[in-house]
């Protein structure tokens, strides 16, 4: 018997699958999915089986033997697997990178997996349950099979742990356990027992024990203020035994979910019947913010507990606050298990592990969250569905809708989308009936969408208000902090300003690692690089010509706060973006502290957009408008669109009614006049009509390929003969008009972190994709290339 297997090592040149022969006794043991280690070019490496075959065309003399199995059971399914494949393929990156994308956290090699009895009545002929009442009610994973011989009996044994029957329960070895001190020889008082006299820690915790029976390790330690020499003397005279247990304390027990104390209005009732039919795999709720999503989200994931289902609900990153995570709790209890890129390696591993044993129904988190190993998948609810924070920037740069879609399919899950501003491509689905698209167009109890007011700064400076707030702004803030009602002032840039300058030279301070401008920073006097972090200590002169004209240019959120400070000195005013959300506990003492009502104004990014509920926030002040229409990305106007109608569903969620005031150079631009009256279709139509005319996503797909190497002149080289091969072998589609290559280009920032970036981009109809993928395939990564890396991005939102 022989297995196929990908080798954990990050080389394009062994991005295949490799042969190896399964020793004849763990012929029947081996199964895909589990890892194993192999000699590898006189290397020992560890593998992960992807199949098992019974004949190889390579000489048995030439192959050679796994060494060792390091896993009990499999550490992905084979649904799994054909994800992982898919993976692969989808975004053209090698085996390892896909497969370790569903690894543990933590990944040990040492898990060991025990089966144990949980439902003692069970009365049914079971093989599986009759070992397991012969053998003290339970048995590790390994046990089980010299029983039976094979894995076969695996399938069985899920059907009994999702029947509650037994429970499959992993200890880690490289995770520190719980120890456990248990006295195993019993008598009738402390003097029966050969101590010495002067062996006063002896009696003390014998006597413990002798009222206790069994104890923590450390408890008793405490508790009798005794050493471990104690201990182990009395372990090496029988009468106490030391063992290490897992300590898993009520897990098994879930508590029962709480019911809702709030009811589902028409649109809500009717949205969660339309996710229910069963004919409704994949879903789209659009609705509008303040609509009560989340209430449906919590229906929906309720109707599946009851039939024994297992839900993922992801959020955006920054969305993932303790009050979110509360909601949830709250209702479910310790039914929910929470997985995020903020929790330290251990307490992810403890939280995979539970999943893993199938203590938890509800999966909240990141992304990542999608590739914990959860049997029995109901759904996958993913929040905020429009937002970038799903899509992965690094190899593989993967979108997780994408990858929700594929596993809904393999799985027979329901898909569940939701957004106040769905991705182009999301709503474009629907309207092709890909997507069951489910619209909710009012707020819950009618709750009004505030009013908005667009103010052009063109006019406020030819008025001679030269003042970063308008005079409108100004009078509404007044107004809104003496009706004792809150204030967020929105603005998509940190920092003081976006760059300094010398206004006699021109020279604009750049980073030294990077091509690009470097932002002040009021709060440390520095200049920071947004892109490697690199600092710059402030001149008073410019370095370039002398002049003492060296000033900063443009508006951060530092700068809004001063300004704002200044304006109104007696109130609190706080800020919220990247540079004060770093220390662990930040955002949640400003999102706290603003909802108690200590907090009047709030600065801040586009953290302030994701899904924040404070209903006594009723004035959002958008600084300007104009930063995200102006990016160079074909996706501008959506993500402007998105930001505006997001940050300004803030306002007026609760009883009092909302208004924003938002400022521009641009009143006219289509993304903020939809914007304001709330109309996604309208804007939708006009901006699917222009990427039709331009040629973007969704009507073609763009595949990007960058290219890095700290030598320039090797990256041009390299770009340029590549360039020529990808012309040369598809020669044929590009004649035939299916698909266009353009000639490579430096990114928009040329330099980062003293690299240097090359792109190529190739629009093709969709049809087309697969062949090409494979021909790049073929181009880019035949082998590794020692000073450049690749990589590629299929229908990247930025572009640049």
């Amino acid at each position: 018997m022989y297995c196929q297997l990908i080798i954990n090592k990050t080389s394009r040149n062994i991005d295949r699958k490799f042969t190896y022969k399964i020793p004849s006794s763990l012929e029947d043991y081996i199964m895909p999915g589990m890892r194993v280690l192999v000699d590898f070019n006189n290397q020992e490496l560890e593998g992960m089986v992807v199949s098992k075959i019974e004949k190889s065309d390579i000489s048995d003399d030439k192959i050679k033997y796994i060494k060792q199995v390091i896993d009990s059971i499999p550490i992905v399914t084979e649904e799994i697997m054909v994800l992982i494949d898919w993976i692969r393929e989808e975004y053209v990156c090698r085996y390892i990178d896909a497969a370790k994308l569903f690894y543990p956290p933590s990944n040990s090699w040492d898990i060991n997996y025990y089966v144990k009895i949980k439902d003692e009545k069970y009365k049914d002929s079971s093989k599986i349950y009759n070992i397991l009442k012969s053998k003290d009610k339970s048995l590790s994973i390994k046990d089980l099979f010299i029983e039976f011989k094979s894995l076969e009996f695996l399938k069985d044994l899920y059907k009994l742990q999702e029947e509650g029957i037994v429970s499959i329960n992993t200890i880690d070895k490289s995770q520190k356990e719980t120890k456990f001190v248990r006295i195993i020889n019993v008598e009738d008082s402390i003097e029966n027992y050969n101590i010495r006299s002067n062996a006063h820690k002896q009696k003390d915790i014998i006597a413990y024990l002798l009222d206790k029976r069994t104890a923590e390790q450390h408890k008793l330690m405490k508790s009798t203020n005794s050493s471990l020499n104690s201990l182990r003397s009395l372990q090496d005279k029988k009468i106490i035994e030391i063992i290490e247990k897992e300590n898993i304390g009520n897990l098994e027990k879930k508590d029962k979910i709480k019911e809702s104390n709030i009811n589902l209005n028409t649109e809500q009732e009717k949205a969660l019947k339309s996710v229910l039919q069963k004919d409704n795999q994949f879903n789209l709720i659009h609705g509008v913010t303040g609509s009560g999503k989340t209430e449906i989200y919590m229906n929906i994931i309720e109707r599946n507990i009851k039939v024994n289902k297992k839900i993922i609900m992801l959020f955006p990153e920054i969305s993932l606050t303790n009050h979110m995570i509360n909601r949830f709790t709250k209702r479910f209890g310790n039914r929910v298990a929470v997985i995020h890129s903020r929790m330290n390696s251990k307490k992810r591993y403890e939280e995979w592990n539970k999943i893993n044993k199938g203590y938890k129904d509800v999966i909240i988190g990141a992304r990542s969250a999608l590739f914990t190993p959860v049997r029995n998948l109901g759904a996958i609810i993913i929040d905020e569905e429009h937002d970038d924070s799903y899509n992965s920037s690094i190899t593989p740069k993967y979108k997780t809708i994408d990858i929700a879609e594929k596993l809904s399919q393999i799985t027979g899950c329901k898909l569940i989308l939701g957004s106040a501003t769905p991705s182009i491509n999301s709503y474009y689905k629907s309207k092709k009936n890909l997507y069951n698209l489910i619209e909710i167009k009012k707020r819950i109890n009618d709750v009004k969408l505030p009013e908005t007011l667009v103010i052009d700064m063109k006019k406020e400076l030819d008025e001679g208000n030269k003042n970063i707030f308008s005079r409108k702004l100004y009078d509404e803030i007044k107004n809104t902090l003496d009706k004792k009602q809150q204030v967020i002032l929105f603005l998509n840039k940190r920092g003081y300003s976006s760059f300094v300058s010398c206004r006699s030279c021109g020279y604009v301070v750049k980073c030294d690692r990077c091509d690009v401008s470097m932002t002040y920073h009021s709060s440390i006097n520095k200049l920071i690089c947004h892109y490697c972090g690199n600092t710059k200590k402030v001149d008073n002169k410019c370095p370039s010509c002398g002049s003492k004209y060296f000033k900063t240019f443009g508006v951060g959120t530092q700068r809004i706060e001063k300004v704002t400070k200044k304006m109104f000195p007696d109130k609190n005013i706080d800020r919220m973006d990247f540079d004060t959300v770093t220390k662990k506990g930040a955002q949640e003492r400003i999102y706290k502290e603003l909802a108690n009502g200590k907090t009047d104004i709030l600065i801040g990014t586009q953290m302030l957009a994701k899904g924040i509920h404070f209903p006594n926030v009723t004035l959002v002040g958008i600084i300007s408008a104009d930063i995200t229409i102006n990016l160079p990305f074909y996706t501008a106007s959506e993500k402007s669109f998105q930001l505006i109608t997001q940050v300004s569903g803030r306002a007026g969620r609760g009883s009092k009614s909302g208004k924003v005031i938002l400022q521009t150079y641009e009143p006219n631009h289509y993304s903020i006049k939809y914007a304001i009256d709330n109309n996604y279709k309208e804007f939708f139509k006009q901006e699917v009509n222009l990427r039709k005319e331009f040629k973007y996503p969704p009507y073609i797909k763009i595949l990007y390929i960058n290219t890095k190497s700290k030598n320039e002149n090797d990256l041009k080289e390299f770009n340029t003969k590549k360039y020529q091969k990808i012309i040369e072998k598809l020669k044929v589609l590009i004649e035939n008009g299916y698909i266009k290559v353009y000639k490579p280009v430096p990114k928009g920032i040329y330099k980062v972190n003293n690299e240097y970036q090359i792109d190529t981009i190739i629009k093709t109809r969709s049809d087309k994709t697969k062949e090409i993928k494979k021909i790049l395939r073929k181009t880019y990564f035949n082998k590794s290339y020692k000073n450049i890396s690749v990589s590629i991005e299929i229908d990247p939102n930025t572009i640049s």
